[in-house]
Parts: C-alpha cells; structure tokens; sequence
C-alpha cells in the first residue's frame, strides 16, 4: 500500500515531525490512522483494523471512499513532509556550495569550480531558487575572467553567464515583486475595511525616486559607462566613481569591494595616457585595499608592467616570487608573467633566471602570447651570449610573420632590431666594422622612439638598454 511505503521512506526525527502536525490537524482520525499504520508497519495491516482506527467503528464497503480519503490525505501530508525536507537539504547545500565556490573563487582553484558550479545550478533550477542562480551566475563570471585566458570562446561564455544572470533576477525580482503587490492589496483591503473614505498616506512611488537608490543606481551606470570610454574622459569618470563610493557603500556596504578595480582602472587609463608615476601612485592605493594576491592577480600584473616602465625590476622580481603559486595556477596571466617577471631579470642582469622563468614547451604558450614569448627568449638568449639559439628564435618569429594569417605583426619592428643586434655581434672581433655597425644601430633604435606607442615599450626598453651597452 503507497501510504504504507511512503511512511517507510521517513526518518524518525521526520516520524516525530509528522505525528506532531497530525495532533494538531482538525481531522483527528488521520493521527490514529497513522499510529496504526505505524504500529501495524510490521505485523501487516487490512481495511477493517484501519477503518476502526481511524473512526472507532466497523468497516463496511459502503463507507469504503471514507477510508480512502483519509489515507489520501495523510498520503499528501507525508509526501508534503518529505518533499519541504528534501527542499531544506537542497536549499542547505545550494548554499554550502556557493559558499565554497566564493572560496575558489578567491584561492583560484579552477579544478573543482566547474564540477561544484554545475551540480550546484542543477540543484538551484530544479527548486526555481533565482536569488542563489544570481549569485552562482555572479561567480561563475568573476571566475571566468579572473582565471581564464582571455580568448573569444572564454567571452562568449562570459555573455552567456550574464545572459543567464539577466534572467534569473528578473524572476526573482518578478517573484518579490508580486509578494510586496500581495501584502500591499492586503494592507489596502484591511484599511478600506475598517474606513472605507480613508485614503492611504503612502502611494505608490517609483524606487528610482529614493534618494538613496538614486545614488546608488546613478554610481551603477557612470561605472557601466566607464568601459565604453577612453582618455580623459575615463580618467575623470573614475575619480568621479571614487569620491562617490564612500556614500554608495554605506547604502550598500559590499559595494566597498569595488574599491581596489577602480583605482585599478583609473591608473590602467592613465598607463595608456603614458602617465606611468601617476599610474604607479593609484596602483599602489588599490594594493593597499587588496587582501591576498589570488582574487586580484590582473592588478598585481597591471602594476608590474607600469613599473617595469618606471625601472623597478626587483620590485617585479620579487613580486613574481612572492605570488607565484596564485600566479602558475593562474591559466589566463601565468605565461604574460613569466615573460614579464623574466625581462626584470634581465634588465637586473641575471639572465640565467630568467631562462629559468619561461616555459620551455612551446605547445603550452597560448596563442595570445605565442610570439611575445618567443621574442622573450630570443632576449635571453641573446643576453646570455647564445647567440645560435637567439638567432633561431627570431627567425622562427619572423618566419611566422610570413605564413600565418593571424600573426601579430605590432612587434615586428623590434624583432627586426633584436636580428639586427645578433648581427652585429657576429662582427665583434672586427673593431672598426663592429663600432661602425654598432653606430648605426643606435641611431635606428633612437628613431624608433616615436613608433613606441605601436609596439612592446617594455622590450624597447630592454633593446636600448642593450645597445647603449655595445
């Protein structure tokens, strides 16, 4: 029998729970029914001991529909028990789980992020619970940027996340909505009741009127807009973001964690402006508000490159080394920071750890930084008197230059530089064609100055350093 079977599937702290809402029922006759049941759970159960269980009378087929209604409500009052159980379990588990996901999220785990994000939004779709699919959608987001090489596919991922976000708060702000409407008639119908001519002191207003929200919503789009701007123009709308969110975060205290990407910002735009100290002024302020490298690796690295600009390679150097296990486990900034953390070395002149810094498997580069990484090695190289291997890496770069359509030729004056120095070290033995050569390098990488807003400064840089030494 199904009601037997159901009771079957209960705990007993659930048995308990049960019993104790089937006192409190109107219907008496379920709890004796059930206590029977229970009871009768083992020795077997037929219609005349339930019916006089139930009602206290005997059983007869004409008043058999009372029976079965009887055991169809305690079948809904069980199922109910179960099914609101289960919901809890789920519901506690949705949110273990995020709070997990927010901790790899943080750390940089990317191992299990997928794994506990996919089990846990199949559990928040099955119970339409959009207040948590908003905030595993929100992470899954801020671990696809944070963590992920930065690729076409990766984005569109990113899209299809904010899409999915995009839906599941409308629902649920759909869902809080319709409950405010609900308790706002229900407070309109009480007050008509009791004075029928009485109107109500609070009408209808629109949120955006609330001082407070203004503030926060008028903070919201300025910083949405912030990434369709450049120049100028971005740089006064993050200092306009600023000064705005001491107030914002008192409204909305977990707005305060925007404080480290908006000083990042605004010295980002003013690193492109070519205003490299007072980018290093503002990307240290945000540093000071980060907590552990793991969930702000882009700062760190954003940093690193404006200081390499401003000649502080052991600060790079030891950065890299202090942070380097957030950094490997980084897949999107690992290599970007190898390569960066190895010119340090080698404008700190120590090209044998620099050497040690690169990846020597060429098929793990990704293809976004395939020939920066190259032309780093071609650098080392050179500077370690291996001119053979220097000599063979640029001319695989400048190979490539040639037959693949998606090569990034920005770069390709500065290889031609660094083919040209290799050249010229060949004639080192002859003096007078070596000073004449060397001479004439000079004065081509002098006249490249003005072309550095086209290619690597930072490898620029390291090529003037290099020639000034010949």
């Amino acid at each position: 029998m199904k009601t037997v079977h159901l009771i079957t599937l209960l705990e007993d702290g659930e048995k308990k729970e049960l019993q104790q809402m089937l006192k409190e029922h109107k219907r008496s006759s379920l709890n004796k029914l059930y206590k029977y049941l229970l009871q009768a759970a083992q020795k077997g159960h037929d219609k005349e001991n339930m019916f006089r269980a139930a009602f206290g009378e005997k059983y007869s087929s004409a008043k058999d529909y009372l029976l079965r209604n009887e055991l169809r409500l305690l079948n809904q009052a069980i199922e109910s028990l179960i099914i609101r159980r289960e919901n809890e379990k789920n519901t506690q588990e949705i949110t273990r789980n995020l709070l997990l996901l927010e901790r790899m999220l943080q750390k940089g785990e990317t191992e299990l992020f997928r794994n506990v994000f996919t089990e846990t939004e199949r559990m928040a779709i099955a119970q339409a619970d959009h207040k948590n699919l908003v905030a595993l959608y929100t992470c899954a987001v801020d671990h696809t940027i944070r963590y992920k090489e930065v690729s076409v596919t990766h984005y569109e991922e990113v899209l299809r996340l904010l899409q999915l976000k995009k839906e599941a708060l409308e629902r649920y702000t759909n869902e809080v909505a319709a409950e405010l409407e609900l308790r706002r008639n229900f407070s309109l119908k009480v007050i008509s009741t009791l004075d029928p001519g009485h109107t109500p002191t609070a009408e209808e207003e629109n949120g955006e009127s609330s001082p407070g929200a203004g503030i926060v919503s008028s903070y919201l789009r300025r910083y949405a807009a912030s990434y369709m701007q450049s120049g100028e123009e971005k740089i006064q709308t993050y200092l306009q973001l600023i000064e705005a969110l001491p107030e914002v975060s008192r409204l909305r205290p977990a707005r305060n964690r925007d404080l480290p990407a908006l000083y990042g910002n605004l010295a980002l735009e003013l690193f492109l402006s070519g205003r490299h100290a007072e980018a290093d002024r503002y990307y240290t302020i945000a540093l000071e508000h980060t907590r552990d490298a793991h969930g702000f690796l882009d700062l760190y690295f954003n940093y690193c490159v404006n200081a390499l600009l401003l000649g502080k390679h052991k600060e790079v150097s030891d950065i890299y080394t202090a942070h380097f296990q957030a950094i490997d486990k980084n897949k999107k900034l690992r290599y970007r920071f190898a390569c960066f953390a190895s010119i340090a070395c080698l404008m700190l002149d120590r090209p044998a750890d620099a050497f040690r810094l690169l990846d020597p498997e060429i098929i793990r580069r990704p293809v976004t930084e395939y020939y920066y990484y190259r032309l780093v090695y071609a650098m080392v190289y050179f500077q370690k008197g291996d001119m053979d291997n220097a000599e063979r890496e640029i001319g695989n770069i400048l190979q490539s230059f040639r037959f693949r359509r998606n090569a990034r030729v920005e770069d390709k004056p500065l290889v031609k530089l660094i083919q040209k120095m290799i050249e010229l070290e060949s004639f080192r033995n002859q003096k007078e064609k070596y000073a004449q050569l060397s001479e004439k390098l000079k004065t081509e990488v002098q006249e490249r100055r003005e072309e550095q807003s086209r290619f690597s400064t930072v490898i620029y840089n390291w090529i003037v350093w290099q020639v000034q030494q010949r």
